[in-house]
């Protein structure tokens, strides 16, 4: 699938080859990255700087880049024969 492309693109460090194959995979590798480095630092700063911190539109916007992945490919694979 594409997310299994994407994952191994990478790791093979072809950031927009994973892109390409599926946005979401890039996206959340990049805010979870993000995510973990600024609550470690914060923590051990004594709490104190910047933080990313959880918010409850995350899942809402990454399941709507998901769902316009799924719309674009489609719409490119069935009236244009663009595949992957």
């Amino acid at each position: 699938c594409g997310g299994t492309r994407a994952i191994m693109a990478l790791a093979q460090g072809q950031v927009l080859q994973a892109f390409w194959y599926h946005p979401v995979v890039p996206v959340i590798v990049g805010l979870g990255g993000v995510y973990l480095v600024s609550q470690t630092l914060w923590r051990l700063w004594g709490r104190r700087g910047w933080t990313l911190h959880y918010d409850s539109r995350w899942p809402v916007w990454l399941m709507a880049l998901f769902l316009f992945n799924c719309v674009l490919r489609n719409v490119l694979w069935f009236c244009f024969g663009v595949g992957i």
